[in-house]
């Protein structure tokens, strides 16, 4: 049989299988380490202005709303947009100057968590994030996560090694 053919065929047996089968859940993990050359408290400072909405040239989003403090035990809610996709965020766990954890809210197209934390790293800090999330592999919002988490972290780590102090 032709190549062609094969192809044609195994790809109508994926789309029949994805139409016959009940969605399943689609489930998406990252690891992320950036090495910073800035110590430890001030990355916790970088991130959290970031994520607080105030633009440093550091974080590759822009958000819409951000409501709460950024302080141990505080909570903070935010909303941003991915290409007219927008997903509401909630810090709902926050160890000043360690780590944080964040969950979409409800309602957002996928479910799971993210931490970030910072870490000594010799005289520098180390930003390890690390998150999982379940999709429905039957939509393609999952693909777009994927691919918008793997831009995301390209530019924040030239953004962020290429920070410098303005001492």
């Amino acid at each position: 049989m032709p190549a062609a053919k094969r192809l044609i065929r195994k790809y109508l047996a994926t789309v029949l299988m994805l139409l016959l089968v009940p969605a399943q859940l689609l489930a998406l993990e990252f690891s992320e380490k950036i090495v910073v050359k800035v110590p430890p408290a001030v990355l916790w400072e970088i991130i959290t202005k970031a994520l607080e909405g105030k633009d440093n040239g550091v974080w590759p989003d822009s958000y819409s709303s951000v409501s709460g403090e950024f302080k141990e035990g505080g909570k903070v809610t935010e909303t941003f947009s991915i290409n007219g996709l927008t997903i509401d965020y909630e810090i709902d766990q926050i160890t000043e100057g360690q780590k944080l954890r964040y969950r979409p809210r409800p309602g957002a197209p996928m479910t799971g968590e993210s931490f970030i934390q910072i870490l000594p790293h010799h005289k520098n800090s180390e930003l390890y994030w690390h998150g999982r999330y379940e999709v429905s592999n039957f939509s393609f919002i999952g693909i777009g996560i994927r691919i918008y988490e793997v831009l995301f972290f390209q530019q924040l780590r030239k953004n962020l090694q290429a920070f410098k102090l303005d001492i």
